[in-house]
């Protein structure tokens, strides 16, 4: 109430001010690192479209390039991460999809004691992998009640029916390391592909039941497959020659996305209409490209190398264009996006990055300036206008003092008035002036998170009044 009484006395005395600064015509957006829970390295897997988002997070004591840390799936929502609920004796706890209800999908890794396990990061301890749906603050394992013959695997994702899709082995099998992808719905699971002697990955399922994936299939080591009441529709590669392709999410509509490629480290990130057919979505000129993600308007989000291969960025794509997000956020934050997982319908977008590192392409890391493995870390691209009526609504949405929300409000306010009048230096003086309040203010009255919004916005809307 405090924050609607201040701005709309403010509005009475300006009530002149109402245009924009100029909206630029590709899409921008405010970074925030979603933090993680005490190991200081974590990765965003999914949003939904509430705008929470679910991911992995290492523990205290994990070292950079460690790979026996143990980490846990989290729920990101409102600026706070918390560890979900894992399976007992869980070591690594991974998250893979979220829904609009907040089921979290994922797999957790069970150690149990026993002495013939002699090896891995944990001696005298054997691993179960097992796939799990984390709703209603319980761990659910999927292999349960009945674990045979399935055991182990992963859950890729879960629809707002609270389907599940995934992969799991199978011992009934001529091999029974053979994996198949499964669809489990309210305790029973389902193969989606009864052939024997080859496996299936399911990755995704929408609302209708749709569900998508990647095989193994003659002379190919992988094909893209749209599963639906049990038949299974092999989708078409993007060349001849392309023996590497598959299918990663699929979207209300029925389409989806992945990649296709002649091989494994060499691939083009695709698009697959509903009505059939591939596209190539284009890269940013590198052969290592793929799409994670899609939302219903139609935009995916993944990872184009550049040429050369020499970096590989999380892009956007959207209306037939490619866009590579680190060049859609303010510059200066030390943030290198490397791979976009995830959009909701609103546009916010999820995935990992290194920050004030670079992402290394043959060593799959971020490395600090002196060649050090650094952490990777998890981020939120929220979209923006980058205006300063943007800025007059962080300002709102954030409890502050009362003096200093006026204070804040009221310099934006003289700052568009000045900007409409045609004194753009002016004002740009007191923008500058708003910076200088908002720095003074992090840590006390500003949250960490609060002050960099506010900056990456100011950000943008400097660079389009000309400010120096």
């Amino acid at each position: 109430m405090r924050a609607s009484l201040v701005a709309g006395g403010i509005a009475v005395v300006l009530s002149t001010v109402g245009a924009r600064v100029a909206v630029a015509q590709a899409p921008r957006y405010v970074a925030t690192d979603l933090g993680d829970l005490g190991g200081g390295e974590a990765v965003a897997a999914s949003i939904n479209d509430s705008g929470q988002v679910a991911g992995t997070s290492w523990l205290p004591g994990h070292t950079p390039g460690g790979a026996c840390g143990e980490r846990r799936a989290f729920l990101w929502e409102n600026g706070v991460i918390a560890a979900l609920p894992s399976l007992p004796g869980t070591r690594f706890g991974f998250a893979t999809d979220i829904n609009d209800l907040g089921d979290v999908s994922g797999n957790d890794n069970v150690y149990v004691p026993d002495p013939a396990c002699t090896g891995g990061c944990f001696p005298g301890f054997c691993e179960a992998q097992t796939p799990v749906l984390r709703s209603d603050g319980v761990a659910i394992d999927l292999s349960e009640p009945a674990p045979t013959p399935w055991y182990a695997g992963v859950a890729f994702d879960v629809n707002n029916a609270r389907q599940v899709v995934g992969w799991s082995r199978r011992g009934d099998l001529t091999n029974p390391r053979t994996w198949h992808g499964f669809l489990w719905e309210d305790g029973t699971r389902s193969d989606l592909d009864s052939r024997a002697d080859y496996w299936s990955i399911g990755t995704a399922i929408n609302d209708s039941g749709l569900v998508v994936g990647y095989a193994q299939g003659p002379g190919v080591e992988s094909f893209g497959f749209a599963w639906s009441g049990g038949t299974l529709t092999p989708l078409p590669a993007l060349q001849a020659a392309d023996r590497n392709s598959g299918t990663n999410d699929v979207n209300a509509s029925g389409d989806a996305v992945g990649w296709s490629g002649p091989s494994t480290f060499v691939a083009s990130a695709v698009f697959y209409p509903a009505s059939g057919g591939v596209v190539d979505l284009g890269s940013l000129g590198g052969t290592q490209n793929s799409a994670y993600a899609m939302n219903d308007n139609g935009d995916a989000v993944g990872y184009s190398s550049t040429g050369g291969d020499q970096e590989r960025h999380a892009v956007l794509w959207r209306s037939g264009q490619i866009y590579d997000l680190n060049d859609l956020i303010p510059a200066g934050t030390g943030w290198e996006l490397v791979a976009a997982v995830g959009i909701n319908t609103g546009g916010a977008i999820v995935g990992y990055g290194c920050r004030d590192s670079l992402w290394s392409v043959p060593l799959s890391r971020c490395l600090a300036s002196d060649g050090s493995t650094a952490f990777r870390r998890p981020f939120l691209l929220t979209p923006t206008e980058g205006s300063i009526g943007d800025l007059i609504d962080l300002v709102r949405s954030f409890d502050l003092p009362l003096l200093w929300e006026i204070r804040l409000l009221a310099e934006l306010y003289v700052a568009q008035l000045l900007i409409d009048a045609g004194y753009p230096e002016l004002g740009c003086t007191v923008l500058r002036r708003f910076g200088l309040d908002v720095e003074t203010q992090r840590g006390t009255s500003l949250t960490g998170d609060e002050a960099d919004q506010l900056l990456q916005n100011l950000a943008f809307v400097r660079e389009d009044v000309g400010c120096s």
